[in-house]
């Protein structure tokens, strides 16, 4: 995950209304344990989602994943 967590830094500074990267985040950040950074992530990641057939399972699984990790404590 940390090589993941700098390539995708390095898309949003060249963009940061890209939307993927911020997925990308905040999988790595919850593989980690890092909630708080994981949440910030994947709510970027919808206020930016562009529809395209390749990345609509991204959504859904950022929703689930959000919806989880604010339920955890």
């Amino acid at each position: 995950p940390d090589d993941a967590i700098v390539e995708a830094q390095s898309a949003i500074k060249l963009d940061s209304l890209v939307d993927s990267p911020h997925y990308i985040l905040g999988v790595c950040y919850m593989e980690k344990g890092m909630n708080s950074e994981a949440i910030v992530e994947f709510e970027k990641f919808l206020a930016n989602y562009r529809d395209r057939g390749y990345i609509r399972d991204y959504k859904v699984k950022a929703e689930e994943y959000l919806a989880q990790l604010k339920k955890t404590p």
